[in-house]
């Protein structure tokens, strides 16, 4: 599943890079397998990152994750909508 969101998000951006808004608030599980892919290949193309989640426990583990990952863009994690995309408001052309 991860490659192919990866995949049609790359071709919906035509080369082009934007910021990349991505609710998790549905996902209770990941594979380390698309952890990884998603860390490095879901990158591609991204000026920034707003990561949605659910609650405090899901923070927690967002932040793990985006600390293991260094991502080269900025990136947020949030539990309220409206600031997840603020921030990703500064980063639109």
């Amino acid at each position: 599943m991860a490659k192919t969101i990866v995949s049609e998000r790359l071709q919906l951006q035509n080369e082009n890079s934007y910021p990349i808004f991505c609710d998790l608030r549905g996902v209770t599980t990941a594979q380390k397998q698309a952890r990884d892919y998603l860390a490095i290949e879901g990158g591609n193309l991204t000026k920034a990152l707003a990561l949605l989640v659910e609650d405090e426990l899901a923070m927690k583990v967002a932040r793990l994750y985006v600390k293991a990952s260094e991502p080269p863009y900025p990136t947020q994690i949030f539990t309220d909508k409206d600031e997840a995309l603020s921030f990703l408001q500064d980063y639109i052309k």
